[in-house]
C-alpha cells in the first residue's frame, strides 16, 4: 500500500499543488528513481553495513558479539529508512491539512526520499525471510502468501484513492479544498510505514535474541 501510491503520484501533484501535467510526470518518475538507486546502489551499502565483519580487534575475538552488533546495526537501517519514509509521507499529510506549506518542488524532493528510503525495507527483507525459511523450494510460495495479502489490502486502497482522484479533477472548490480531499490517504500511508517500522523493528530485534541464544 505505501510503495503503491507511486501510482497516484501525478494526479495527486496536478491536484493539491497545482503543476502541469509534465511537473507532474516527472515527479513520479523521481519518486521510481528514488527505488531504483536504492535498490542497485543502498543495497550493496546496506550489505555492507549489515555484515557480521566484526570491526576492531575485540570484537574479532567473539563471533557472538560480532553477529550482536550486525543485528543491531541492521535494525538502526530498517528503522531508520522507515522512519524516514514515515516521515516523507506525515509532511504530505501535513500540507494536505494546512498545517505546513510545501512548494512543488518541494513536494517533489519529498516524493524522491520517500521512494529512496522505502525501498530497501520494502524489498530486501522479506525476500530474505522467504530465502531462509522456504529455501530454494518453497521461498516463491511464501512470498506468493505476502502478495496476496498485499494484493488484497492493495485493491481497496486502489480503489478508494482512484475515487479521491476522480473527485478532486472535477471539483471547482479551489486548491485548499482539493488538497483536503486527500488528508486520508496520507493518513494511511503514514499509518502502513509506522507500522512497517514496528513491524521491521520487531523483527530484527526477535532475529538479535535468537542469534544471542544460539551455542
Amino acid at each position: 500500500v505505501f510503495a503503491s501510491f507511486l501510482l497516484f503520484v501525478p494526479t495527486y501533484m496536478c491536484s493539491a499543488f497545482g503543476t502541469t501535467s509534465a511537473f507532474a510526470s516527472q515527479t513520479g518518475s523521481v519518486f521510481a528513481l528514488g527505488c531504483l538507486l536504492a535498490v542497485t546502489i543502498g543495497t550493496r551499502l546496506y550489505n555492507s553495513f549489515i555484515a557480521t565483519t566484526p570491526v576492531n580487534a575485540t570484537i574479532q575475538k567473539n563471533n557472538q558479539v560480532a553477529a550482536a552488533w550486525a543485528a543491531q546495526r541492521k535494525t538502526l537501517a530498517l528503522t531508520g529508512m522507515m522512519a524516514t519514509a514515515a516521515l516523507s509521507s506525515a509532511a504530505q499529510w501535513a500540507y494536505c491539512a494546512n498545517r505546513l506549506v510545501i512548494s512543488p518542488a518541494a513536494g517533489s524532493a519529498l516524493f524522491f526520499v520517500w521512494g529512496l528510503s522505502m525501498a530497501i525495507p520494502f524489498y530486501i527483507p522479506p525476500s530474505l525471510y522467504a530465502l531462509n525459511r522456504g529455501g530454494t523450494e518453497c521461498s516463491a510460495t511464501i512470498m506468493d502468501l505476502f502478495d496476496i495479502g498485499g494484493f488484497g489490502l492493495l485493491a481497496t486502497f486502489n480503489g478508494y484513492v482512484a475515487g479521491i482522484s476522480s473527485s478532486s479533477a472535477a471539483s471547482s472548490a479551489g486548491a485548499v479544498a482539493a488538497r483536503a480531499l486527500w488528508v486520508p490517504t496520507f493518513a494511511m500511508t503514514t499509518i502502513c510505514a509506522l507500522l512497517s517500522l514496528l513491524s521491521l523493528g520487531m523483527a530484527s530485534w526477535r532475529e538479535q535474541r535468537i542469534g544471542d541464544h544460539l551455542p
